[in-house]
């Protein structure tokens, strides 16, 4: 990277950063009745960070620190097979992530989804698609602070929704 005059200089190598993730998930499919089924799942992960500070010691930029985080999330949701090619689902899940800061102060930042949608096949199996619908919320987190760019701060909340569309067609029995 090259630093150009008027931005910010390039990449700094002023901390050694060292994560380490280590997870155990349990996932189950419950079948209700010969069409209907609910789906569970749980996940617990282990997260620690380990930094090095290579430049200057402050208060708040100690030489060395340590931060664990130990999260649980899940998910839950229903599925309806109404024929064998095609279903209608829902589904609720949340979600954590280590903050993307090195900074002591900042917890995992979490997050939930909400989706409904449907799967079906086409073209006597060649084809499939996904129709979905979905929102997602997101806080705790950290971005650059505009007006200091060595330094991070927390964030409310982010929120996203939308429509997700996809689908995919085997045109020949040799092609995808």
């Amino acid at each position: 990277f090259y630093d150009i005059p008027g931005t910010r200089p390039g990449f700094i190598r002023d901390k050694t950063n060292e994560v380490t993730t280590k997870a155990l998930f349990v996932e189950n499919r419950l079948g209700l009745t010969d069409k209907l089924s609910l789906l569970t799942g749980l996940r617990y992960d282990a997260i620690d960070l380990d930094v090095t500070n290579h430049g200057s010691v402050t208060t708040t930029n100690p030489r060395h620190f340590t931060r664990s985080w130990e999260p649980v999330t899940g998910r839950v949701g229903l599925t309806y097979q109404f024929i064998p090619s095609a279903n209608v689902y829902v589904q609720y899940s949340t979600a954590a992530e280590q903050p993307s800061t090195t900074t002591q102060v900042f917890d995992v930042s979490t997050g939930k989804q909400w989706e409904v949608g449907s799967k079906f096949d086409y073209l006597d199996g060649r084809g499939s698609a996904t129709v979905a619908a979905y929102k997602i919320e997101r806080k705790d987190f950290a971005v650059t602070d505009p007006l200091d760019p060595n330094n991070s701060i927390p964030v409310g909340a982010q929120s996203s929704k939308g429509i997700e569309l996809a689908s995919s067609l085997r045109i020949t029995p040799r092609l995808l």
